[in-house]
């Protein structure tokens, strides 16, 4: 099965290649919030994380107690995230129609205020040939026979 999807905002004023994005959180049955981001395609991050002020644009309060959690190290140092269920909606065309393909993840979300960093990480960009071709980014799904579970719908 291949599935092209083409971005619908790719870049950032940086110049730096981010993909909107609908995100539902939650823990188990219990949905936390959602709400629409921008997440910086990074192939170096090996998680997806949500950085600390878009957690709160998605109405999780500061105070809130995450079941799991995890340090995670980068170039700017360790960490501490809660990890939570997470369902992606990435907007963009498919077949020359407005769409989203969607992609459920574990999210892995800033508790400190010094992480701001909304990454979209080789956990969901492993799933799809990903190619950045004049100013788009287009995702196509891999063949489930390589090994990897896709997770779309378009």
């Amino acid at each position: 099965m291949s599935s092209r999807f083409t971005a619908r905002y790719p870049f950032a004023r940086d110049g730096a290649p981010h993909l909107q994005t609908v995100v539902s959180v939650g823990e188990g049955s219990l949905h936390v919030g959602s709400g629409l981001l921008s997440f910086l395609v990074d192939s170096g991050a090996a998680v997806t994380t949500i950085g600390y002020g878009d957690r709160i644009r998605l109405g999780l309060a500061t105070d809130y107690q995450f079941t799991e959690r995890r340090k995670l190290g980068g170039i700017g140092g360790e960490q501490y995230y809660g990890v939570m269920d997470g369902v992606l909606a990435i907007l963009g065309v498919h077949a020359e129609r407005e769409s989203s393909i969607t992609a459920a993840v574990r999210v892995h979300v800033a508790e400190s205020q010094d992480n701001n960093f909304t990454l979209l990480g080789r956990d969901v960009l492993y799933r799809f040939q990903t190619t950045l071709v004049n100013g788009l980014v287009t995702l196509e799904a891999l063949d489930t026979q390589l090994g990897r579970s896709p997770n779309l719908s378009v």
